[in-house]
């Protein structure tokens, strides 16, 4: 008889094991498929998030370019007002009539 006991408690343990086991099992299953779930989540935000970065820096691209275009008209626009302003002030007389190649002598 204490065979059997024996028998029957050990069988009862290993039974308890192993539900134990299966449930600890469903558990890391379950969190196993959460954490699939977030890196899907994780890999599709990722995902966005560089096409919005390559969006970002098409446009950035773009609107540097453009500066860069306005300030070389305006650098050629200046360039051609101060040649002229220049050219003025070559042709313009001094302020006692005389033009620089001329000296005075007294």
């Amino acid at each position: 008889m204490a065979s059997n006991d024996n028998q029957m408690e050990t069988s009862n343990l290993l039974n308890n094991s192993l539900e134990l086991l299966i449930n600890s099992m469903d558990r890391i299953s379950m969190k196993l498929d959460a954490l699939s779930s977030r890196q899907e989540q994780n890999d599709k935000r990722a995902l966005e998030q560089s096409n919005m970065i390559e969006k970002l820096e098409e446009r950035l691209n773009e609107v540097s370019l453009s500066v860069i275009k306005d300030n070389s008209s305006e650098v050629e626009s200046l360039e051609k007002t101060q040649g002229m302003q220049q050219e003025q002030l070559r042709r313009k007389p001094s302020i006692l009539g005389l033009r620089r190649s001329k000296t005075l002598h007294f």
